[in-house]
């Protein structure tokens, strides 16, 4: 692990109103991760009637050697630990939903974690269920098949709008589209105005063929590659705005656009411009080592099986 480069990690829990912990998890990357993590605990909350009035959230760590140990006996405190490794590692939370809400968005059509799922919105629905609808009737259902979305990245420019999955071959194209944006800042030709990183959440199926065209970047004619790989922009109502540059032609827009970083990560700072928290933290972390010997990356612990917890190690 580079000493400036700390390896950021991804923290999924699920959890009922009293902050218990049902299942904790390690396995998987960013929102892709916590995707799966929904569809299977949602499967599960269906396939054996468990009461879908739980939560699940997703804590993004800057530094994987912060998240709180998973293999413990007692998780009745857990929930708190791991606000408060939050706190002093400036963790994000990216997402809070509950599980019933992602039931009734499976149910309707409704893409989750997207503006059109935010409870706010979902209040205003008709068919949108009362707390106490359906209580005490959580009976198992078999044959339980719940779509299944992934998140991608999208490049918002005054010309258009470009998607790309999180997969090495989409970085790949990204990074590269940024190059090509970089080294053409002054070009006339090339428009101003806002660069925005999206995350979007769609079905595969849907995004089939619109997603990663920039393979042939270096080898045929911009204009007709990009006219191709430009998507219709009211994909971006399935989505977050992450951050912004702007593209007007000038030193110091050029100087921070060249200093951008990965959009799902927190952009670098100037040591003359961090806090003494700040400071503290880049210092100790250049310290400490990789994670070594075992890591429990997962504990589940419905109540179908409350005396035993079931951990995965990787070693």
């Amino acid at each position: 692990m580079d000493l400036f480069d700390k390896e950021s990690g991804s923290l999924y829990l699920t959890y009922d109103r009293f902050h218990n912990i049902l299942h904790a998890s390690r396995e998987g990357e960013g929102t892709d991760g916590f995707l799966r993590h929904i569809h299977d605990d949602v499967s599960l909350i269906l396939q054996e009637g468990h009461d879908p009035n739980v939560w699940f959230t997703y804590f993004e760590f800057p530094d994987k050697r912060d998240i709180p140990n998973l293999a413990l006996k007692d998780m009745s405190l857990f929930f708190e630990k791991t606000t408060r490794a939050a706190e002093r590692s400036n963790a994000r939370c990216r997402y809070t939903v509950n599980a019933a809400d992602v039931i009734y968005c499976f149910k309707n059509g409704i893409v989750p974690l997207t503006p059109q799922a935010e409870k706010s919105v979902l209040c205003q629905q008709e068919n949108y269920p009362l707390p106490t609808d359906g209580f005490g009737n959580n009976t198992p259902q078999t044959n339980v098949a719940l779509p299944e979305y992934r998140s991608y990245m999208a490049v918002e420019t005054e010309k258009g709008v470009v998607l790309f999955t999180n997969t090495s071959e989409g970085l790949r194209q990204r990074k590269a589209y940024e190059k090509y944006l970089e080294l053409n800042f002054f070009n006339p030709s090339q428009p101003g105005g806002k660069f925005r990183y999206w995350e979007i959440i769609a079905s595969p199926f849907d995004l089939k063929d619109k997603v990663d065209c920039l393979s042939n970047l270096n080898s045929q004619s911009k204009d007709d590659l990009f006219h191709e790989a430009y998507v219709d922009p009211a994909i971006l109502k399935q989505g977050h705005s992450i951050r912004e540059f702007d593209l007007t032609q000038s030193f110091e827009n050029y100087t921070i656009f060249c200093k951008r970083t990965d959009p799902n990560k927190t952009p670098y700072k100037d040591l003359g411009d961090m806090t003494l928290k700040e400071l503290y933290q880049f210092f100790t972390s250049m310290l400490r080592g990789k994670e070594k010997g075992v890591v429990c990356t997962e504990s589940l612990g419905f109540p179908s099986n409350p005396q035993n917890k079931t951990f995965k190690i990787k070693r």
